[in-house]
């Protein structure tokens, strides 16, 4: 890391890690939330930028200042600062009053107390209690289980467990409530153990409680970390990321007896790692990860207390980092209106141009001498050809152009002001009735939430919805239903641990996948390459049709099924109950078979639960040790090494050392990635089950293949060295550890293969046909296997036993995978014809991968996907999502897209959508706190689209038609009585009439008309999704109301009825 792109800090000395900083780099930020907009000085200058930042408020002060020249006055200045002023003072106080509640939640946050362990003025050190606004980077601070969050970023270093770990709940951050562990730094826990140990007056079991309050303990402490410091990176918005390292100060490094001086760099210090570690001495360097860290935010949990060094504060806390929002979303209404805008400035420049040729046409012809009109009184002295008074009157030219500006002043209300307010507190209201809707609130009290106010119109004009599977068309409450050896034996298991609740019913997808026949839908075996055509055809067996023997117990396990259950029970990060210790409230958890374990992933959860209800039952789980009981035996295994899950290599592994010594690495992953992997002796072992993994994916069931691989001393020793060396990298780091991953998991052996079922969601299926019926393009993307993902799609509805499907599976190649995808675009122009049977396009993450790389093919593919009638990604990541999202949106930039997820890896797709939709489901809420609306169920969809979307773009567009319409009529009665009054700008109503006529008189009728109007009824709308569709083509906003209005003959009989009541002033 080079200088400006890391931070020193000293443990247990702030002052000193201050004045660490490189000159360049700014100061360490204050520990301070603040999610205030303004200041008392910022307020007014800030608000007011914000709010003229609309052309229509420039507008209205243009109008002002116009009014304010004595000679083109038409309203006294008074009247003519109502509007404006009033818009303006409504939006202020609205912006004041909530960063007023901001500012409180801020200062009663910062007012919070914590302890620290730091030295005094005095020179001694003690523990004492200060504000979270006084916290500075390098601190040590103790926090207990009874505090609601953790102050600031630390960096574990010891705690109230035995091996100074801790477990955190992280829902406040990204929704997930599981209990995540956490790991001290090695070096500063075993230092504050010996600081312990040697303190005087220690307690009796001081060794154990490094935060014993015996006289000498906590200076002994505070002197221990004092010698440490910790070189991290700067702050970054990533939760799940970060590099740093611990290591000796340099005054330790110096002293005599130290190891070695203070490496100069990084290739110093990794060499370093390496020469230490190969001398079997202590390694000067401890690498930094996010397991070490405790983020801002996070709760205790299972831990009475820990001891951390702060190493980000205030505004530079990842929490803070990740509370910026995102990228503002504009409505397509907000776009036409813009539009309308700058036609009605056209028209109302039209209309003055009307009122000044009148004026000047008019002088022309009564300022002659022979007119009988000598004396004007809004001209001043006269207009005879001999006076010229005091420049009253400056000729017909001038006059016309002084009219011309008279006339904008008067006919001002023609660009509606009222009508931004209007709709913002139209918005704001319509989400209220959407939160308030009882039907979208889930059995668990989960409610609809929005969290943009500015589209809620959108969701009446969807034509593309992308939605993921797991966890939305699904319930991703998983049970494992399926368990294939390598030898080709299948086993069915009856696992209920992971059962969906009975509150929420649920539908499999052997149900879901029944036509109106009772016949199934399947899809055939494919038989060419990429892009093959296949035709999908009934007959595909259930689940429960000739069930396969029963998984045995452990006591009757065969090699092969131990071995594979071996890599179920160890190969995960579950967690299970006796890890775990106590709760928070000091209640011990259940241990009665029901919700014994905690793990990240649903999958793992109730693969373990599985194992543990046949006999290996995973009862321990340390950061270097993993008990697993086996037929009432316990067997410790050394956790050697963990290789997290990573999308590039679809896969994770652990290297374990058994009781008899041998160490083994067990890997799971998906069959693609085990394919790569596989030792050649083990392809006659693939080969023989490869077809049966089809057929289990085929069912529906989410299929998690399984390897492992005998490893020498020698090999073991070697990947320690580059895992460590790995972890030190302050750059790259994380490939550089898959890559470490990536070298150890080859050669391997297959064991086999579990099958896990994932039921669909109630109603998902009957929301996917509402769509489909209301003519809105929907696309499945998933990271799932293909046969899984198709099975899901045809449950769900989303591809019928009528649809030839086209499967582009990238196995050829680009150039394969470019051929196919011409082949589905020129098939498609024979589909075209209404009576041709639709068809439906599936492809991988590979092929996704293909076309993103040749830009020829972009245009090609959106031509298939604009063509096809069903569309299914599969293998696809993150990034694949969000590019076909933004694809689509490019080019169709008329057409507003929906995307829908329940998980973190949905988020870019979320963001890249016109509407972001997230799910409150098993995967925690960081889709939904991404998203713009969020619920609970798939099901809740088709009511927020067809009853709230549509009714929101009616009611908005109804508005801002007829505020539009109303206004005009008013300005074309002004401009009917110019040649009644001999166009001057004298008004036929009073000026407080004129300017409260928009703002007051005639904007409360929209705005209730924006609230309640109801162009069809709730059941109408539900029970025929086809009345949504003229929202798609955007009909709802003037489209049809300009010929409506056009032809209205009211405003011509108003206007005429309104003049003859007048005669000519000159008459």
């Amino acid at each position: 890391m080079s200088a400006a792109e890391n931070r020193l800090v000293y443990c247990g000395d702030p002052e000193k890690s201050e004045c660490a900083r490189v000159a360049s780099a700014p100061r360490f930020s204050p520990n301070i939330s603040r999610t205030t907009r303004y200041t008392l000085l910022t307020f007014l200058p800030h608000n007011l930028f914000e709010q003229f930042r609309r052309p229509a408020y420039l507008y209205f002060l243009l109008i002002l200042l116009l009014n304010q020249l004595p000679w083109l006055a038409v309203f006294g200045r008074t009247a003519s600062l109502f509007p404006l002023l009033t818009v303006i003072l409504v939006t202020g106080a609205k912006d004041a009053y909530e960063d007023l509640r901001r500012f409180a939640a801020d200062r009663k946050e910062n007012q919070r107390d914590v302890e620290v362990l730091r030295r005094s003025k005095d020179g001694v050190d003690r523990a004492d209690r200060c504000c979270f606004r006084d916290l500075r980077v390098g601190d040590l601070v103790r926090v207990t289980s009874t505090a609601p969050e953790f102050p600031a970023d630390l960096i574990l270093v010891s705690s109230s467990r035995h091996e100074g770990d801790c477990f955190v709940e992280t829902s406040n951050l990204d929704g997930e409530s599981n209990l995540k562990p956490r790991d001290p730094v090695g070096a500063l826990h075993a230092a504050i153990l010996a600081a312990s140990e040697n303190s005087q007056a220690q307690t009796a079991d001081s060794s154990h409680n490094p935060s014993a309050r015996a006289p000498g303990a906590i200076p002994a402490m505070v002197a221990a970390v004092r010698r440490y410091q910790l070189v991290c990176e700067e702050p970054t918005p990533q939760l799940y990321s970060f590099n740093g390292r611990c290591q000796p100060s340099s005054s330790d490094l110096e002293a005599p007896g130290s190891l070695r001086p203070h490496p100069k760099d990084d290739a110093e210090m990794e060499q370093g790692l390496v020469e230490n570690g190969a001398a079997g001495s202590a390694p000067l360097v401890y690498p930094l990860g996010p397991a070490n860290l405790l983020l801002r935010g996070c709760r205790l949990m299972n831990t009475s207390w820990v001891l951390g060094v702060v190493v980000g504060t205030g505004n530079e806390t990842k929490a803070a980092l990740n509370s910026r929002p995102a990228g503002s979303k504009r409505s397509q209404l907000e776009r036409q209106l813009d539009r309308c805008m700058l036609l009605l400035g056209i028209a109302l420049g039209a209309m003055c141009l009307f009122g000044a040729v009148g004026c000047a046409l008019w002088m022309e012809e009564h300022a002659g001498a022979g007119s009988s009109l000598t004396r004007l009184p809004y001209l001043g002295e006269g207009v005879d050809d001999n006076t010229n008074a005091q420049g009253a009157y400056q000729g017909p030219a001038m006059e016309a152009m002084l009219m011309f500006f008279s006339c904008i002043i008067m006919f001002q209300v023609m660009i509606p002001i009222a009508l931004y307010v209007s709709v913002e507190l139209v918005r704001l209201l319509q989400a209220h009735l959407m939160a308030c809707d009882q039907h979208m609130c889930s059995a668990e009290g989960v409610h609809m939430r929005c969290r943009a106010l500015n589209i809620n119109e959108d969701l009446g004009q969807v034509r593309w919805v992308f939605t993921d599977k797991t966890g939305t068309l699904t319930e991703n409450r998983m049970s494992l239903r399926r368990l294939l050896l390598a030898s080709g034996r299948l086993h069915s298991v009856a696992c209920d641990a992971a059962r969906p609740s009975p509150s929420e019913p649920t539908t499999t997808l052997e149900a879901a996948a029944q036509n109106k026949d009772g016949a199934r839908v399947g899809l055939s075996k494919s038989q060419g390459g990429s892009g093959s055509r296949e035709l999908l055809q009934a007959g595909l067996p259930q689940i429960d049709d000739g069930e396969p023997p029963a998984l045995p117990h452990a006591a009757n396990a065969d090699r092969g099924l131990h071995s594979l259950m071996l890599g179920v029970s160890l190969c995960n990060t579950v967690l299970p109950e006796q890890a775990l210790g106590q709760c928070a409230g000091g209640e011990e958890r259940s241990t009665d078979g029901k919700g014994r374990y905690q793990g990240e992933s649903s999958d793992e959860v109730a693969l373990v639960e599985a194992a543990a209800e046949h006999g290996w039952r995973l009862v321990a789980r340390g950061a270097k040790h993993v008990g697993l009981e086996v037929h009432g035996q316990v067997q410790e295994f050394v956790l050697v090494g963990l290789n997290e899950f990573d999308h590039m290599r679809m896969g994770m592994s652990v290297v374990v050392r058994g009781a008899d010594g041998r160490c083994r690495l067990l890997w799971k992953g998906a069959d693609s990635a085990l394919v790569r992997n596989l030792a050649e002796d083990s392809a006659a072992d693939w080969s023989r089950v490869e077809c049966q993994l089809d057929e289990l994916a085929k069912l529906g069931l989410r299929v998690m293949c399984y390897g492992e691989r005998e490893l020498s001393e020698e090999q073991v020793a070697r990947y320690v060295a580059d895992q460590q060396q790995a972890s030190m990298c302050p750059q790259d780091r994380s490939w550089k550890l898959s890559q470490c991953a990536e070298q150890i998991e080859c050669g391997l052996r297959f064991t086999g293969a579990t099958g896990i079922q994932d039921a669909l969601q109630r109603g998902a299926a009957e929301t996917v046909a509402q769509l489909r019926e209301a003519g809105m393009r929907v696309m499945m993307l998933t990271g799932d296997k293909l046969e899984t993902a198709i099975a899901v799609a045809q449950g769900s509805g989303l591809i019928t036993a009528q649809m030839d499907c086209c499967v582009i599976n990238g196995e050829s190649g680009a150039k394969g995978t470019s051929d196919a995808l011409m082949n589905a675009v020129m098939s498609s122009e024979v589909h075209e014809d209404k009576d041709a049977v639709p068809h439906a396009l599936a492809l991988t993450g590979v092929a996704l991968g293909y076309i993103m790389e040749d830009e020829t093919l972009h245009d090609p593919f959106l031509q298939a996907l604009l063509t096809a009638h069903a569309i299914v990604a599969c293998r696809a990541s993150p990034a694949q999502k969000a590019w076909v999202v933004e694809l689509v949106r490019g080019g169709c930039p008329h057409e507003v897209t929906l995307a829908i997820g329940d998980g973190a890896n949905d988020v870019p797709m979320l963001r890249a959508a016109h509407i972001g939709v997230g799910l409150c489901g098993q995967e925690g809420l960081q889709a939904a706190l991404a998203s713009d609306f969020s619920f609970a169920k798939f099901r809740f969809l088709s009511r927020l689209l067809f009853l709230h979307g549509h009714w929101n773009y009616y009611r908005l567009g109804t508005m801002v038609a007829y505020n539009i319409y109303k206004n005009a009529v008013f300005v074309l009665l002004l401009m009917f009585f110019l040649p009644f009054n001999g166009y001057s700008a004298i008004a036929a109503i009073d000026e407080w009439n004129l300017v409260l006529y928009s703002m007051l008189y005639t904007s409360l009728p929209t705005i209730a008309a924006g609230l309640l109007d109801q162009d069809v009824s709730e059941d109408s709308l539900l029970t025929h999704p086809e009345l949504y569709t003229p929202g798609m083509y955007l009909r709802a906003f003037l489209h049809t109301r300009r010929a409506l209005y056009a032809r209205d003959p009211r405003p011509a009989v108003d206007c005429h009825a309104f003049s003859g009541g007048y005669g000519s002033p000159c008459a």
